[in-house]
């Protein structure tokens, strides 16, 4: 599969992936940030502070200090389970880990706008004369923002990013399956285009000469149509002298586990009478056991004519010779 066709938000389920990290969020007072990597889309964000929002990234002088810690966080950032951690210009902590999947690097995971230590409350007055925040309100909203212990800070992010990608993990794997019945699907539906083509009635069925399916041409012969023939055996279908014939025949080229050639004269529903050619062989399965067997049977009506019509008309030769 080319991994280069899918996005994360193609392999998760964003919204069960942001009610999980709203929880998070609500247990744990950590903020959530997903973003695509190619696209910088913001997938998922939850528990995002008021200092940040109303504040940092509300004023555009500010919030270039927000773009510039994300790109020194997510610069080069391709190796799995890596962890940056990254002293913002506005004054808060941020941290970074990238969600690959397969080699893809397809979304990074920030959570932060934390602190490590206490805040310098002379450095955030400054910063707020600087950008023209209300000194009050932002000091309120810095009150709000916790304090806490790196390694927990780290813990914290690889939890987060475990959870991301095993969810799109099992995503990948959903959508591996979906391509793969969708490959096989049309494989069937080619398989069955060529089967209905061929004019040769064509069946198959399992060890004990229950039908498991047919082509176009052996639906006419038998006159129903594949889904009626299906767990039906040929007393269901035709005259018993008729389908105690058929399964002798199935029986012998099962006991023998090899294909087994016979003629017969048939007749169908509508009254024709035909000579068939058949032609039974075994097919196996993976392991080796025999699970039924596959027939093709053809009309040889007008050849056997023709050739009975070819020995009169050698004899009459020979007699006027």
């Amino acid at each position: 599969m080319d991994n280069e066709k899918y996005s994360f938000k193609e392999l998760a389920d964003i919204e069960k992936l942001r009610e999980l990290f709203e929880r998070f969020t609500a247990a744990s007072g950590f903020t959530t940030g997903l973003v695509d990597q190619q696209t910088n889309e913001v997938l998922i964000g939850t528990g995002w502070r008021d200092i940040c929002t109303k504040f940092h990234r509300a004023c555009k002088s500010s919030e270039q200090h927000c773009k510039t810690s994300n790109k020194k966080l997510t610069a080069g950032l391709n190796t799995p389970g890596e962890i940056r951690i990254n002293y913002c210009e506005n004054g808060l902590i941020d941290g970074c880990t990238p969600i690959i999947i397969e080699g893809k690097h397809l979304a990074n995971l920030f959570t932060g706008q934390i602190l490590f230590e206490p805040p310098d409350i002379e450095r955030f007055k400054k910063q707020a004369k600087e950008f023209g925040y209300d000194e009050a309100a932002y000091l309120a909203a810095l009150k709000k923002v916790p304090v806490v212990d790196e390694d927990i800070f780290v813990a914290k992010l690889k939890f987060l990013t475990q959870l991301a990608t095993m969810i799109a993990e099992i995503g990948l794997q959903r959508l591996q399956n979906k391509i793969a019945i969708k490959n096989t699907e049309e494989q069937k539906a080619l398989l069955r285009s060529l089967l209905d083509s061929i004019p040769d009635l064509i069946f198959y069925k399992d060890q004990d000469s229950v039908y498991l399916g047919c082509n176009k041409a052996f639906e006419e012969f038998a006159g129903r149509e594949e889904k009626e023939l299906i767990g039906l055996s040929d007393l269901d279908l035709f005259p018993k002298e008729e389908a105690e014939f058929f399964r002798e025949k199935d029986r012998q080229m099962m006991a023998e586990g090899k294909a087994r050639r016979n003629e017969e004269w048939i007749d169908y529903p509508d009254g024709r009478r035909v000579l068939l050619d058949t032609l039974k062989t075994p097919y196996y399965g993976p392991d080796g056991n025999m699970l039924g067997l596959i027939g093709v049977s053809r009309d040889i009506t007008k050849l056997k004519k023709a050739e009975e019509d070819f020995k009169k008309n050698e004899k009459k030769y020979r007699e006027l010779s």
